[in-house]
């Protein structure tokens, strides 16, 4: 008799420990500061020695405010010779990308300038935004330019 007590006791505990034990736990330490700002609408064109870039900044407002009117961006490049252009659906392998500080308006607009030389090709650009603490947003969507 007393052994079956022990192992009602062992699986009465067991099931305790189940039912309160289910579900997602957090991880066991703080987690990494995450920025939600992201650009939309974003174009390039060539200009006077290198590449415009424009877009508009969304997100949270409390998030815009800590910017400060000060903008970072992280521009993503890549240039392909025309017959080593990647298709359509493929993901793009950047091939380097440069931190920029870019001029925002309040509405969110900005204007970002990149150096680069225009040669004949295909030109893809993406861009995430960068905190005041340095990690980065998530990115644009693919801008392109193409010269013949």
């Amino acid at each position: 008799m007393r052994a079956g007590l022990v192992q009602w006791g062992i699986a009465l505990f067991m099931v305790l420990g189940l039912a309160l034990g289910c579900g997602k736990k957090g991880p066991p330490f703080i987690p990494k500061n995450v920025i939600h700002l992201r650009v939309e609408g974003l174009i390039a064109r060539w200009a006077e020695d290198g590449v415009e870039l424009k877009g508009i900044v969304v997100g949270p407002e409390t998030e815009k405010k800590q910017l400060g009117g000060h903008l970072r961006l992280r521009i993503f490049h890549a240039r392909y010779a025309p017959s080593q252009r990647p298709c359509a659906s493929c993901p793009i392998p950047y091939q380097g990308y440069v931190d920029r500080p870019c001029g925002i308006e309040k509405q969110g607009n900005f204007s970002c300038f990149l150096s680069l030389k225009k040669d004949k090709g295909i030109y893809f650009f993406q861009v995430a935004v960068i905190a005041p603490t340095g990690k980065s947003g998530p990115l644009s969507e693919k801008a392109i330019l193409i010269v013949e």
